[in-house]
């Protein structure tokens, strides 16, 4: 994520460091380009830096997983690695594709409670991937002269040399017609009485007051981390079985091979 990383290859280390010095390591480090510009730290909690707030996003998130809500979503994966395995045999040569497509299917589904066919791409979660794109091409991966110079914030957006303040509106626009966009969405559903139980809709349920009333920074929250949930879901599972199809590969063919 363009930044230093600390390898921990022991117990003691791994116990230490995320517990007893949560407070150094957790979060992310401040940017003035990333926080203050393009508003990364309201929508998200991969870009907050370590606070009660990022505390109170981090025990949320850690709740949304559990062992019994996976087990009941067995049939949506059965059925979609079905339509998964019929289109790698139909076109092979797309696996990777497939393979995006199979896990946001799943996640989406999980996660937000929608369903599409895998051959069809949600606009929404194009925009996201797009999003993450630019995000590790122009801001994880780069010195931007804001992040040195703070006070070049404030120069209005239509000067010349501040296309970085453009294209931070531009992404902190993009977050939030996303997680808009998905939560409408599932709204809709929710009044046409089409909705399936996710992620979103166990944990609404799980945190309304004792008047059955969700507050707007408890909507919010939960709004921000399932956001979170599909992109980081949705990038990590597909790499983990890119790997895993290419090891496999590699593994047949060194077995295929005479000794």
């Amino acid at each position: 994520m363009g930044q230093p990383f600390v390898l921990l290859n022991s117990s003691s280390a791994a116990d230490d460091l995320p517990t007893k010095r949560s407070e150094n390591y957790y979060g992310r480090h401040y940017t003035t380009m990333l926080h203050d510009i393009a508003g990364a730290e309201e929508l998200s909690l991969s870009f907050m830096t370590y606070t009660n707030r990022w505390r109170a996003y981090g025990k949320h998130f850690h709740s949304l997983f559990r062992v019994q809500d996976v087990k009941t979503s067995q049939h949506i994966i059965l059925d979609t690695s079905a339509e998964f395995l019929d289109q790698l045999a139909s076109t092979p040569e797309d696996f990777r594709s497939h393979i995006r497509s199979y896990t946001s299917k799943i996640i989406t589904k999980f996660v937000w409670g929608l369903e599409q066919p895998m051959a069809t791409k949600d606009p929404l979660v194009t925009m996201l991937d797009e999003l993450l794109d630019v995000l590790n091409a122009e801001m994880f991966n780069k010195l931007i002269l804001v992040d040195v110079l703070p006070f070049l914030k404030h120069i209005p957006s239509s000067w010349p040399g501040a296309r970085f303040k453009r294209a931070g509106v531009l992404d902190k626009a993009r977050q939030k017609k996303i997680s808009d966009g998905l939560y409408n969405r599932l709204q809709l559903a929710i009044a046409d009485g089409t909705a399936t139980p996710c992620m979103f809709t166990r944990s609404t349920e799980n945190t309304l007051n004792l008047n059955g009333v969700l507050d707007e920074a408890a909507e919010q929250l939960i709004k921000n981390n399932a956001i979170v949930s599909l992109a980081g879901l949705c990038d990590s599972v597909c790499s983990l079985r890119n790997s895993l199809i290419c090891t496999s590969i590699q593994l047949v063919l060194i077995r295929a091979l005479p000794c």
